[in-house]
Order: structure tokens, then C-alpha cells, then sequence
């Protein structure tokens, strides 16, 4: 807020998000410039990298499918879209916003090997 010809990104993913998305009607009321860029895989990932690791693979609502973070986002009053690849995400990015956005990628869920 001090610097807002700075452009500030904010990465975080679907499940993150769950737990502060109230957030978003922070950063709207400040007009805070600042793009939310929200990687989309439908899993508390975390969460899943935990239960495994406690050997708990089968634990559940770890899941969360189906939810629209563009639609979230507009309820709070911060703008946003969906982006389809990276060209079109760089494209987004390279504008700096004059307040809060939201801007959602899908991703897909990878495990290592």
C-alpha cells in the first residue's frame, strides 16, 4: 500500500484460500492493488501431503471439488476471471491493477513418483 505503482502478486492455492478467503473483502475495502492468483487443483493439498505422511491416505475431505473462486471473489466485491493458459495469464499479469483482483488457474493434481 505504501509503493501502489508496485505490482504485488499473492499466490495461493484452492485449499489455502479456504481457511482466510475472507480476506478478500479486506483487500476490497482498502482497494488494496494487489492481484490473488489462485492455483485451482479441488484438494486441500497440505492437508493430503500430511495424512500421507502420517500414513492416513484415506482421510476425509481432503477433496473440494467444484468450487468457483471467481463467483467467491465477486461476492466479496473483488473482480476477477478464470484464465485458460499462460499466455493468457501473462497477459493478465502484465496490466497492474488499481485495486484488489482475483485471478484463478486450474491446475491438476500431480503425486510424486
Amino acid at each position: 500500500m505504501a509503493q501502489p505503482d508496485r505490482a504485488v502478486v499473492a499466490v495461493i492455492g484452492d485449499g489455502s484460500a479456504n481457511h482466510g478467503i475472507t480476506a478478500l473483502w479486506t483487500a476490497a475495502q482498502h482497494r488494496v492493488p494487489l492481484t490473488i492468483l489462485l492455483l485451482r487443483n479441488g484438494t486441500y493439498g497440505a492437508l493430503r501431503w500430511f495424512a500421507d505422511l502420517l500414513d492416513v491416505s484415506n482421510a476425509p475431505g481432503l477433496d473440494i471439488p467444484g468450487l468457483d473462486f471467481t463467483r467467491i471473489a465477486e461476492g466479496y466485491g473483488v473482480p476477477s476471471q478464470h484464465v485458460e493458459d499462460a499466455e493468457e495469464l501473462r497477459a493478465v499479469l502484465a496490466k497492474c491493477p488499481t485495486g484488489p483482483r482475483l485471478v484463478q488457474v486450474d491446475t491438476t493434481l500431480t503425486t510424486a513418483p
